[in-house]
């Protein structure tokens, strides 16, 4: 415990491999960040693209498995809907069942590539975000997608931390602050204001 306090105190004590991965991590967070500023949906699948292809390359360069195999398969999922406008396969409710599968089946094949023995069980904390994000995406309600945001993010935080990431630390805190200031602001504030000039 101690030695992962001194390293998250101490950047002195990162490799080029660690600097080089919350390059990426950063990377991922200010392509998600640009999604989230697109009005055309097509353009906002596409920065979300970039950001997953950025997490791979994240997760890879921190070696942690798990976060690799698993947004590999996000990646996969961000790609299906970029098809969605267009094709009517790709709006398919199966998709949902089929990703959820595979973030349940990547998972188990990460814990068998994971080296370290005491870190095997963190894969679980992937495959809860993932399964979690992948219901938010069959929902229509601004407020359960909110909702499903704190319940998803918690998972990558404690990923975050036992794998050092802080730019996944940093999306994850963007997320969780963006999710509460709009349930804040329009499912509560903006409802009540609705309710009383009804």
């Amino acid at each position: 415990m101690d030695n992962l306090i001194f390293t998250w105190t101490s950047f002195s004590s990162w490799e080029t491999l660690d600097w080089i991965a919350q390059a990426f991590g950063l990377l991922a967070v200010i392509s998600y960040v640009i999604s989230y500023l697109q009005k055309d949906s097509q353009k906002t699948l596409y920065f979300q693209l970039s950001g997953s292809i950025f997490w791979c390359l994240n997760f890879l360069f921190l070696g942690a498995v798990a976060g690799l195999v698993l947004n590999i398969i996000g990646t996969l999922r961000v790609i299906v809907y970029l098809f969605r406008k267009k094709y009517a396969w790709a709006r398919h409710y199966v998709w949902y069942i089929v990703f959820i599968t595979l973030f349940v089946l990547g998972g188990i094949l990460s814990m068998f590539l994971t080296e370290d023995p005491t870190l095997k069980w963190t894969a679980i904390l992937p495959i809860c975000a993932f399964i979690l994000t992948t219901i938010q995406l069959s929902l229509t309600s601004t407020f359960k997608i909110r909702l499903f945001v704190l319940l998803s993010t918690p998972f990558w935080i404690a990923y975050d931390i036992i794998f050092q990431n802080i730019a996944g630390l940093l999306n994850d805190s963007i997320s969780i602050v963006s999710a509460i200031v709009g349930i804040i602001v329009i499912d509560i504030i903006q409802k009540r204001k609705m309710m009383k000039q009804n």
